[in-house]
Parts: structure tokens; C-alpha cells; sequence
């Protein structure tokens, strides 16, 4: 939410009220959620879990059976 409210991004910060951040928070978590389940459907590993497993193990995890 930094690229909505400061500077570097839209810079909606004090510009917006309460309600509107809160909707805006809730409507943002909600498609977290959704875009998360689909990954989750089609992959085993997130994107983050699956680059800090390459670095750490030398290489590509394997998948499971």
C-alpha cells in the first residue's frame, strides 16, 4: 500500500478518507487471496518460497510426487 499513499506513488496520503483506505485495504487483501488460491491450485511453491529454496538448496527444488 506505500506505492498508494506516499509520494513515490499516487500520494494519496491525507487526501482520502478513512472509509476509502479501509475499503481499498479490504478490496486489495481480497484479490491477494484469490490470486493466492490459484497459484496454490496450480503450483506447489509460491514465488518467494520457490527463489529462497533455490538459494538455499543450490538449485531447483524438486517437484513432489
Amino acid at each position: 500500500m506505500a506505492l498508494v499513499f506516499t509520494g513515490y506513488g499516487a500520494a494519496l496520503y491525507g487526501r482520502v478518507g478513512a472509509a476509502a483506505v479501509l475499503g481499498g485495504a479490504l478490496l486489495f487483501y481480497g484479490c491477494q487471496l484469490l490470486v493466492s488460491a490459484r497459484l496454490m491450485e496450480r503450483h506447489r511453491l509460491g514465488p518467494v518460497e520457490r527463489l529462497l529454496r533455490t538459494v538455499t538448496l543450490w538449485g531447483r527444488p524438486t517437484p513432489r510426487a
